[in-house]
């Protein structure tokens, strides 16, 4: 009997109890939508005791009548029977109740008391080309374990670059210190851009490794909307450059010693036409084909790797370019590039058309998990899970979002047949002439460590890379402002001795301005070698008499390209050395003295083709 006397009613208590639960819910929705698993738990668990607060009578009601059901259970033993069967069940639905519903109520409770417990740091390596990509992957990786921990993401992930040719020789010899101050930290995964630059073996330090194709990206031609004469039919390498030629524009493709798509596609465009002749190509065949190349890049303005920089940029140039196709993916999404093009988009919702000459050479994306002797359970737990994610159903949308073709291809290593064409292209490319301008300015005498200067380090640089030039390459060098009455310490010629260089004292400001401008000058014109002017400084202009806006109208349309190495208080931001650089189709590397040599090489390396 309910109070009162009043038998009791279930559906008048069961709207009593509906009305109850959804007053309780309005009155906490009024202050706000629950965020947290245990302010939803808070809601529901207080609109159920409300419920059951008015649903007293009822249950008591149904309680009684169960009792006097399971009285009238004979014999005795088939009561006691049932009665435990019903206790057995009860038990085991409370029992999952608790097991799915407590864990996560507790967990919500933690977080919402001590904050999320600190996240498993894991470190990511990527190429320069592949860093936009790599952090897209990791921030949908973290989002993702966030969305099952509470908000609290379980991984937080450091993504930075190094060349992977340099990054494979630091994980060979077990990533010591001077890999640490010239590269970075030791990485717990590599993302090396290609199979091209295989895995380490496992060593003393290392003592796992395990690589993994996830994706894929073939090699493509961009073609710029509104040009005549694009050929959507299936054709090869050497059709397409036929078709180009036809219709009176030109093809582009990065410089093959310093990127690996320009690399790919030689091998793929000198194949094609050996296929098509029946015999491989000879040497005269292969520069003619070098010298429609260069006279594309040259024309065009564009640097020597990272051409889809110079469509992102305002009026453009009307000629194709070879990329790969998750580049020009990237671009027709107005997504941020890589590489020599760091922060460039498409300018104005502009695209390009795909051309997809075949066979093609492709691009096979591997995940390299390293695990290291020291390293924690939770490090490498977590750097599986994030392989295992990469190559499931969410990891492939990532990589589609990313602009890459989800599932590797069998081995992306050019075979012997693909470097005797690499070597072809050396015979056959022209060779650089260079002209090296070395600030010898007042603050190049700071000291860095006992007995080492700035001057000292950058001299040991220049040494070095000197050493790299070919037979057929010329070099030149200058100091800047000039060292007793000299500025001209080497003339512009075939490699020859350096001067020596360590009895130089730095001093005087820094003539930054009119040092490029009479650089470039001092050039000698002609497109039988490739021509650059290469400057290393560590301070903004002082003392020259020229302006930027005078420098800028000294250089352009000489056909020079300038570098700069900006090292100490100079920079890539100042406006004048941007222009001055990407105007000429060179580029600014800005750099601290411990990775002034990788700098200087990899300028070098990009002018003197890699021989």
């Amino acid at each position: 009997m309910s109070k009162g006397g009043e038998e009791p009613s279930p559906k008048r208590d069961f709207f009593v109890a509906a009305m109850g639960m959804t007053a309780m819910a309005a009155g906490q929705l009024s202050t706000g939508w629950p965020e947290t698993a245990l302010q939803w738990g808070f809601l529901i668990g207080g609109s159920i005791a409300v419920g059951l607060a008015a649903l007293s009578d009822t249950i008591e009601e149904l309680w009684q009548r169960a009792l006097h059901l399971m009285r009238s259970v004979r014999p005795l033993p088939l009561r006691q029977t049932v009665l435990a069967v019903v206790v057995v069940v009860l038990v085991v639905l409370t029992g999952r109740l608790i097991a799915a519903v407590g864990p996560p109520l507790a967990g919500a409770a933690r977080v919402e008391l001590f904050g999320c417990p600190q996240p498993v740091q894991l470190r990511v390596l990527t190429t320069p080309e592949g860093l936009p990509s790599a952090r897209e992957l990791t921030e949908a990786f973290e989002a993702r374990s966030a969305r099952s921990n509470f908000r609290c993401p379980k991984t937080l992930f450091y993504v930075y670059p190094a060349e992977p040719a340099k990054a494979r020789e630091a994980l060979s010899s077990g990533w010591g210190p001077e890999h640490l101050a010239a590269l970075g930290p030791r990485p717990d995964l590599w993302l090396p851009g290609s199979t091209h630059f295989p895995p380490p073996e496992p060593g003393d330090r290392l003592s796992h490794v395990e690589s993994v194709s996830v994706a894929s990206s073939p090699i493509v031609l961009a073609v710029p909307e509104g040009l005549s004469g694009v050929d959507p039919r299936e054709l090869t390498w050497a059709q397409a450059l036929d078709n180009a030629q036809r219709s009176g524009w030109d093809v582009a493709r990065p410089e093959p010693s310093g990127s690996l798509v320009g690399m790919l596609a030689t091998i793929a465009v000198y194949d094609s036409l050996g296929v098509r002749q029946g015999r491989p190509l000879d040497a005269g065949q292969a520069r003619g084909v070098e010298r429609a190349f260069e006279r594309a890049l040259d024309a065009g303005g564009y640097s020597l790797s990272g051409l889809l920089c110079r469509h992102a940029q305002p009026e453009p140039p009307r000629s194709a370019v070879i990329v790969s196709e998750q580049e020009l993916a990237r671009f027709n999404r107005g997504m941020p590039l890589g590489g020599q093009c760091a922060g460039a988009t498409s300018a104005h919702g502009r695209r390009m058309t795909v051309v997809r000459p075949s066979p093609t050479r492709t691009l096979d994306h591997p995940l390299v998990r390293l695990q290291w002797t020291d390293a924690g359970s939770e490090q490498t737990r977590q750097a599986r899970a994030f392989a295992e994610w990469l190559t499931g159903p969410e990891g492939h949308t990532a990589l589609s979002n990313a602009g890459l073709r989800p599932g590797g291809v069998s081995d992306g290593r050019p075979t012997p047949d693909d470097m005797r064409l690499v070597e072809l292209h050396e015979q056959a490319t022209r060779p650089g002439r260079i002209l090296l301008a070395l600030d010898t300015s007042f603050s190049m005498r700071q000291p860095l460590a006992a007995g080492v200067s700035r001057f000292s380090v950058a001299a040991q640089g220049v040494t070095r890379v000197v050493a790299m030039a070919s037979g057929r390459d010329e070099l030149g060098l200058w100091v800047f402002p000039a060292v007793g009455g000299r500025r001209e310490l080497l003339p512009v010629g075939p490699r020859a001795p350096l001067p020596p260089l360590d009895g130089i004292v730095p001093v005087g400001p820094t003539p930054l301005y009119q040092t490029i401008a009479d650089g470039v000058r001092a050039l000698p014109p002609g497109d039988e070698a490739a021509r650059a002017l290469v400057v290393l400084t560590d301070g903004e202009d002082s003392g020259g008499g020229l302006t930027a806006q005078q420098m800028l109208g000294d250089i352009s349309g000489k056909g020079v390209r300038v570098f700069v190495v900006a090292v100490g208080e100079a920079n890539c931001a100042s406006q004048a050395l941007a222009q001055a650089t990407q105007g000429t189709g060179g580029a600014c590397l800005e750099t601290d003295f411990a990775g002034l040599q990788a700098a200087l090489e990899q300028v070098f390396t990009l002018l003197w083709k890699g021989v």
